[in-house]
């Protein structure tokens, strides 16, 4: 069963259903107002019971430093999983068969993008969609949410996008270096993709981005919340 449509009556869709000649390039402007539509989409899915698996997305506005500008964003907080560390007679001693089940169990967490095998901390990963000023697309950023070792931050990073195409780059806001999905190739695709096809789409332009670039990561995946009385609703 597909998640519902959000209706075409809502004001946001109407603005944004013409045809626009910049496609897929977007102004700031253009980009908060699709970042509203994201939302609007997502909330209208949480009320039919749908929900993205990687958590929800928040609409944030926050001044761009030396600038009087204001500059919208998503965010996004998703925990990691958190494992426990060996002990030191696990590793110093201890049956063979125990060593080849945690070796087993390892590989099991490798393949789960949550769970990080030397990760031992409460973390979570943000992530924020922000408009790249030089591309005129939007940008996926991501980072821990706490201070880690640099081999424990390249393990969670490439695990948090398990893609390969991330680089570092001083965030937009904060200063502080995040890690980010350079977006030289994302017009292109989104260009590929028909810009009928992405104003009729479900969610609209930030979805049908985050489709393409956040699929690596999980973002753009929905379930299914089961609501109380939802079996007594059906029969």
């Amino acid at each position: 069963m597909r998640p519902p449509r959000l209706g075409s009556e809502v004001g946001w869709r109407v603005k944004l259903t013409q045809t626009h000649a910049m496609f897929p390039l977007l102004t700031p402007a253009r980009f908060a107002a699709h970042c509203e539509a994201f939302i609007a989409h997502q909330s209208f899915l949480q009320s039919h019971g749908y929900v993205y698996t990687a958590g929800q997305w928040t609409l944030r506005q926050q001044r761009a430093p030396f600038s009087p500008r204001v500059e919208t964003y998503l965010s996004l907080h998703r925990p990691v999983k958190p494992t426990s560390k060996p002990t030191r007679d696990d590793e110093e001693g201890g049956e063979e068969e125990e060593e080849e089940e945690e070796e087993e169990e390892e590989d099991e967490e490798d393949e789960d993008p949550e769970s990080l095998p030397h990760i031992h901390k409460a973390l979570e990963i943000h992530y924020q969609i922000h408009l790249s000023p030089t591309y005129s697309v939007p940008v996926l950023y991501l980072s821990p949410s706490l201070p880690l070792a640099p081999a424990e931050t390249i393990e969670l990073v490439a695990a948090a996008y398990p893609h390969g195409a991330v680089t570092q780059q001083e965030h937009p806001l904060n200063g502080e270096m995040w890690w980010f999905v350079h977006p030289c190739h994302t017009a292109e695709v989104m260009r590929s993709l028909g810009e009928e096809a992405v104003r009729g789409s479900a969610g609209g332009y930030v979805a049908a981005w985050l489709g393409v670039v956040g699929t690596p990561a999980g973002l753009a995946e929905l379930r299914r919340v089961e609501r109380k009385g939802a079996e007594e609703e059906e029969t």
